[in-house]
């Protein structure tokens, strides 16, 4: 059994993930006051998670706030981008053949089912059911590469 507490690298880990997500969404606006908001909520998020894991987790509990927050930005944001998509008629033929839209398309369903998993885990967490735990992470694991191998298959409809 590893007894050595590893959270403090979900608290690094986390805020790398959001920055990076949250940078290539950026990257499909080209509206100067989407792209500095994007900025300003990384900035926002990673304050929010350094104060989550110094004063209230301490690197000992699960930083599920630092999650929630993570995907439901996530959530919306996808939304708002797939809206946009549909919204422009020009590209409305071509969204199977537009990269982006597949991107975007995973990354909703990334956040929507991790936003799930994470607040079963968290419930489960503080109910201290370990095979509830277990059985949530094995999932969460599954439909990942689930959602990873329908990605694989959607690029290779591109080719």
């Amino acid at each position: 059994m590893l007894l050595v507490n590893n959270l403090f690298m979900s608290n690094i880990v986390s805020p790398m993930n959001f920055t990076l997500k949250a940078l290539f969404l950026r990257e499909q606006h080209r509206n100067p006051y989407v792209r500095w908001g994007v900025i300003f909520i990384i900035i926002i998020f990673v304050g929010i998670n350094i104060i989550n894991s110094f004063y209230l987790d301490k690197f000992k509990e699960i930083s599920t706030l630092g999650l929630i927050i993570n995907r439901s930005f996530f959530l919306i944001f996808t939304v708002w981008n797939l809206t946009l998509m549909f919204k422009s008629r020009s590209n409305l033929n071509k969204l199977r053949q537009n990269p982006d839209f597949w991107f975007t398309a995973t990354m909703f369903c990334f956040a929507f089912m991790g936003l799930m998993t994470t607040i079963l885990t968290d419930v489960s967490y503080a109910a201290g059911s370990d095979m509830v735990l277990y059985v949530l992470f094995i999932s969460e694991n599954l439909i990942d590469v689930g959602i990873y191998w329908g990605y694989y298959r959607a690029m290779k409809l591109l080719r």
